[in-house]
């Protein structure tokens, strides 16, 4: 049984891209890539197994663990992103609910729980971590495991400022997303902008956010603190090795102790 409690939001989302925020990846190559990991680490449950994914934006991973019969809870802070994700393909399987990843609206217990796509960088502050991991160790089943993503800051990509931008068409409208990262001290400055052309008139929105610089070492830590032990920390879902210099995302698996 799964109850929801009232909370307030501690975590910055977005909500005005939400329509467009999909175009920046390719969902049948990022799930080719990302999908053999998780589907490993989902079939040590029995089905139906328990999925939590948190901040799962416009549902990608929630709908390929609904595909694999999976019972799954998505969780993000915006709702139009959430309004987005349901009119994909729907699921019995799947239910979205709005919340926050520091203060989750809920109660039970699971077997994943997924946090990806550097989402959790989107954190206003440090001073939130410690709770985060609680939450998580809180909400895992007994055997569950904790798959978290976020970007390698130590790459010396990440160093620079990167611009990344697609064009497409979509329902009759050509859409150019840009999505601009720019590093500083300690934080990324995130800005994201779309311009949608119809019939001769072009719409604009923007999105903006700053993304804390997390480290690999700094969240084992903080998840140790908690009693959340590690079970392996990969470069990519290919599961190599993690080398700092070399590797442009963090994928660490935790479990409790």
């Amino acid at each position: 049984m799964i109850f929801y409690k009232s909370k307030r939001c501690l975590c910055m989302g977005f909500n005005s891209i939400a329509e467009f925020y999909s175009l920046l990846f390719d969902e049948k190559a990022r799930l080719s890539r990302e999908g053999p990991l998780l589907l490993e680490i989902l079939k040590q449950y029995k089905q139906p197994a328990q999925v939590l994914d948190l901040a799962c934006g416009s549902g990608v991973h929630s709908r390929f663990f609904a595909e694999q019969e999976a019972s799954v809870i998505g969780v993000d802070v915006s709702p139009d992103m959430l309004r987005y994700a349901k009119r994909q393909k729907q699921s019995a399987n799947i239910r979205y609910i709005v919340g926050d990843i520091v203060k989750l609206p809920l109660i039970g217990y699971w077997d994943v729980i997924l946090c990806l796509g550097n989402s959790l960088c989107l954190l206003p502050n440090r001073n939130l971590l410690s709770d985060f991991f609680a939450q998580i160790k809180n909400l895992l089943s007994p055997r569950g495991t904790f798959i978290l993503q976020i970007l390698n800051y130590e790459h010396s990509d990440m160093k620079e400022m990167q611009t990344k931008y697609v064009q497409k068409e979509i329902n009759g409208k050509k859409v150019t997303v840009i999505k601009t990262l720019i590093p500083d001290k300690d934080v990324i400055f995130l800005a994201i902008h779309y311009f949608a052309q119809v019939q001769g008139k072009y719409e604009t929105s923007n999105e903006s956010n700053i993304l804390l610089k997390l480290s690999s070492s700094e969240l084992v830590n903080y998840a140790d603190e908690v009693g959340l032990s590690v079970l392996s920390v990969y470069g990519d879902f290919q599961k190599s090795t993690f080398n700092p210099t070399m590797n442009k995302d963090v994928i660490i698996i935790f479990f409790k102790k």
